[in-house]
């Protein structure tokens, strides 16, 4: 293999500036690393001609670089953009070593010259060694070099067809949940491929769209926060991954087509057969510097998008739905630095149909009956709405960064309901309740967010950010009672354009930034930073209403309980000190930070119909926080407030429902909340075994609880405007107690095993303990809830890849009881799962999803539930890349019909029915397009 070249030698920048540098005493290096890469494209000037190829620099991303100049050993890393420098030499002999990994190394030593000295370096790649001896599953899973943790793809066994999501779902260590990877305990940020984010700044878009038969490693480290480099405040590092791959990657095409049509075992309400359908497609297409997205999707089954990854389901609501996406990012530069543009269209059409019947059995308390609540409730909602949002960012040089967000949207809902209710009370008096109300609501809203910054190098300057958020509802609806009941009314409302609207501006001033380097170790020095931040923000809401009765009347009459004219408005004042102290150290690397806010909030409720005293409030608070990193061991004092909403300081009633009323407050203090939490996170690289240990504990002082009080007879409340309450109604109020607290602990054990089963699998006992105020009728009481719980999941190949099985387990036991002994609840809660893959005869799959769930109370065993569901899928590849394939399905083969669920509270049962829009019968036909750019790959003039 040939040696690495220096492609520009080392020189002076043009002949003009000879007499210039004859008078420099210092001397500088500019130098770029690159990997020249082969890649064969069209010419743009001939389309036709397919067969040109080209060699193009990739930057050599995260190359060591070391300069020895005298008795001083100088180090950097090349950037994102491959560049590296070092200023302030003394010119005579020097030494320079670049070194990349899977890459030659460079070095060299030449004479510098006073002015700046330019270095081009170009990289080849080392001769690959095969261990042919060592066997695939004796391989680690993972390594580690330095600070670097190293997953080796080649370790876990995969499908055909899966994608490097399915490879970290197997990873120790790593976990895959709600949109998020987290490694270690740590959410990561970005994903790399190569060094490069050929997928934009969205870390699961690349493990979503890279094929895992790609994929030579994930290596996972943490590196410094963009924003570091624009002010040079050191920040705590990001955690980020990045992908190697066996083919050089330059732009990735996904494209997806699904098709699903079946039959519902249920029929319609009119005895007809119900069609299951969903249709739709989906484009991607990702390069460093360039997004494109669409996705459509068309259907009865609830899936807001056509991806092949989603599959139907058992539904409580039926649902048909409509939903295009579209999306466009471009970055010059990178996406991380430079000018760059977003923009995205949504628009979205559903319709939804729910039923529910629910029955509430309230158990007598200190002034308050034995209750029976019986409530059926058919709903229908058609809504439409539209999304535009815009993005941009723009840099001149390194001094002035200005970025600018745009969020606009659009809705129309119309809704309809029909209430039925039955209220009992103490097994005589019976109330009746029949409902039926239909409202038009029509809604925009803007935001937008403006940001500032500025730079010079070696200052502190400030940065600004300002954002505002206007928006206006439009609702009218009436709401009738067709029953004769003495308690209910007949009633029309029609609310008027209220706005709302809301600013705020946030101004950053850095104090001090100190920062120590070990000239011996770049990756070992010290910084802290003192910063000062002060937010104003202003949120105001305006409210109108009319409302008319036409119970028992010739012509509609004006409703004062449900007419009004408000605005309530807040203004916060926050000054914010912090400061954070970061120790750089790849064996026990140490990250301090301590916040001190002080906030001042004011409160007004402007009342003009009815025309009532404006209500004030003024909240103070002090908010302290602290955190401290060291060997893994993270550490987190917090605190915070919850100021309580205008509507439960308002001193009026809400009777909307008559028999259910809500009624403000406006003596309610806020609230204050203090926190700990201590974990730690380890990896036993030897066994691949990832051990994670979480401690929290929570104190809030003042809670605001809710008390339920029940009247037996008419009752007039003078604080209240002498509001006349109908017997056999029950008044909500909020109200603050005395304290409340929680602890919960957890232990995470995460293993990979090789061998011919190749296992993953993840334990995680916890412990939990609440104590809460409650209020028991009229009585406020406390009442302690203990939680033990074990989950465990994991999934294996039993002996060949063509067959893998997962698995899930939950068991939760957990008791409830209050001091006077009046509750005591003890219930058992258990959920489990298996999921088997299987391919057979080259072309054929088989899928099977079956989960249960069982609530076991042993105080009340007519509570007790349990569901049970099993989805199978059997299908064929039609092509040879197994892009097209074509299954039948059945969802929820065990369930359909009605789905029971309880909830057991402080003084009451609650058992709700919902009917389950299940049990179907699918024909699915999916195609997936996916073609990774490489070096024969990619083309140009796209």
């Amino acid at each position: 293999m040939k040696v690495l070249r220096i492609i520009a030698s080392l020189g002076i920048l043009g002949l003009t500036c000879l007499c210039a540098l004859a008078q420099e005493t210092t001397a500088s290096i500019a130098g770029r690393a690159i990997v020249p890469m082969e890649v064969r494209g069209f010419n743009p000037e001939d389309p036709s001609d397919r067969s040109k190829v080209s060699v193009i620099d990739i930057p050599a991303t995260e190359a060591a670089v070391m300069l020895i100049a005298g008795k001083d050993t100088l180090r950097e890393t090349v950037n994102m953009a491959g560049s590296f420098k070092f200023t302030n030499l003394k010119p005579g002999s020097v030494h320079l070593t670049i070194t990349y990994q899977d890459y030659e190394p460079f070095s060299e030593g030449f004479e510098l010259t006073p002015g700046e000295n330019v270095v081009m370096v170009a990289f080849t790649r080392k001769t690959e060694i095969l261990d042919a001896a060592v066997k695939k599953e004796n391989k680690p899973v993972v390594t580690q070099h330095g600070d670097t943790l190293v997953y080796h793809a080649a370790a876990v066994a995969i499908q055909n067809g899966d994608y490097a999501v399915d490879l970290l779902r197997r990873f120790p260590g790593v976990e895959v949940k709600n949109g998020e990877i987290i490694v270690t305990g740590k959410a990561v940020k970005r994903s790399y491929v190569n060094g490069a984010l050929i997928f934009g700044l969205d870390p699961m878009a690349s493990m979503e769209n890279l094929k895992a038969d790609q994929v030579v490693s994930m290596n996972v480290y943490d590196e410094d926060n963009p924003s570091d480099k624009l002010d040079g405040v050191v920040r705590e590092k990001d955690r980020v991954i990045n992908i190697k791959t066996k083919d050089p990657i330059f732009s990735t095409t996904d494209l997806q087509f699904r098709a699903i049509a079946g039959m519902d075992q249920q029929l319609k309400e009119n005895g007809k057969p119900q069609l299951r359908y969903t249709a739709g497609g989906n484009m991607h297409f990702f390069s460093e510097l360039k997004q494109l997205s669409a996705d459509v999707a068309t259907g009865n089954l609830g899936m807001h998008s056509s991806s092949i990854n989603m599959t139907p389901g058992p539904l409580s609501t039926y649902v048909d739905n409509t939903d295009l996406k579209l999306g466009f990012n471009r970055y010059w530069e990178s996406p991380l630095f430079g000018n760059a543009l977003q923009l995205s269209y949504s628009f979205g059409r559903e319709k939804t149909r729910s039923r529910r019947r629910s029955l509430a059995e309230y158990f007598e308390t200190a002034g308050t009956p034995e209750r029976m609540i019986d409530n059926e409730n058919i709903s229908e909602n058609l809504v439409r709405r539209h999304g535009i949002q815009t993005a941009y960012a723009y840099r001149t040089g390194k001094h002035f960064i200005i970025t600018w967000h745009q969020d606009l949207s659009i809705a129309k809902n119309l809704s309809s309901q029909d209430v039925k209710e039955e209220n009992t009370i103490a097994n005589a008096t019976t109330m009746l309740r029949s409902q039926e109300a239909s409202s038009t609501h029509r809604s925009w809203d803007l935001r937008e967010n403006v940001s500032l910054g500025f730079r010079s190098p070696g200052k502190m300057l400030p940065t600004i950010e300002m954002k505002m958020q206007v928006g206006q509802n439009q609702l009218d609806s009436w709401d009738l009672d067709t029953l004769a009941s003495s308690y209910s009314q007949r009633w029309l409302t029609k609310e008027g354009r209220g706005l709302s609207q809301q600013y705020s501006a946030r101004i950053s001033q850095g104090i001090i930034n100190r920062h120590k380097k070990n000239p011996d170790n770049p990756r070992m020095g010290s910084s802290s930073q003192l910063i000062a931040e002060y937010n104003l923000s202003y949120t105001a809401q305006n409210k109108q209403q009319e409302a008319y009765d036409l119970w028992n009347t010739p012509s509609p009459v004006l409703n004062p309980a449900n007419t009004f004219d408000f605005t309530y408005s807040s203004l916060l004042n926050s000054l914010q000190l912090s400061y954070t102290y970061i120790r750089s150290n790849p064996n026990a690397p140490f990250h301090m930070r301590a916040v001190l806010a002080a906030e001042a909030e004011r409160i007004i409720d402007q009342e003009w119909v009815p025309a009532l005293q404006s209500g004030k409030n003024v909240f103070y608070r002090l908010r302290p926080t602290f955190t401290v990193t060291y060997k893994g061991i993270s550490l987190t004092l917090n605190s915070s407030a919850r100021t309580p909403s205008v509507e439960q300081l308002r001193r009026r009633i809400d009777d909307t429902n008559p028999l259910s009323l809500i009624a403000g407050n406006p003596s309610l203090k806020q609230s204050f909340v203090y926190s700990i939490n201590l974990g730690k996170s380890s990896v036993n690289r030897a066994s691949n075994h990832m051990l994670t240990w979480t401690i929290q504990a929570q104190v809030e002082t003042q809670p605001i609880v809710r008390r339920s009080v029940f009247y037996s007879a008419d009752t007039v409340l003078e604080e209240y405007d002498n509001y006349e309450v109908k017997a056999g109604s029950t008044l909500l109020r909020s109200e603050n107690a005395d304290y409340a607290w929680n602890t919960n602990g957890n232990i995470s054990l995460m293993s990979q095993w090789g061998g011919p089963w190749s296992f993953a699998t993840t334990f995680r006992p916890a412990l939990s303990f609440r104590n809460m105020p409650q209020y028991f009728g009229m009585t406020l009481d406390r009442t302690s809830e203990l939680t033990p719980s074990l989950l465990a999941s994991g999934s294996f190949f039993p002996g060949t890849k063509a067959v893998m099985i997962s698995f899930t387990g939950d068991v939760a036991y957990i008791r409830a009881w209050n001091q006077e002994g009046s509750m005591d609840t003890r219930a058992l809660r258990t959920s489990a799962g298996v999921q088997i893959k299987a391919s057979f005869l080259k072309r054929a799959f088989f899928n099977a999803d079956y989960h249960c769930n069982l609530y076991n109370d042993f105080i009340h065993l007519d509570m007790s539930n349990t569901v049970n569901r099993l989805n199978l899928s059997f299908g064929v590849n039609l092509l040879k890349d197994q892009s097209l394939k074509v299954a039948l399905s059945g969802i929820d083969l065990l369930r359909g019909g009605t789905q029971y669920s309880v909830a057991v509270g402080p003084s009451s049962l609650v058992r709700t029915w919902t009917p389950v829009y299940g049990r179907y019968f699918l024909i699915d036909i999916t195609y997936r397009f996916n073609n990774s750019g490489g070096k024969k790959m990619m083309t140009y003039g796209f």
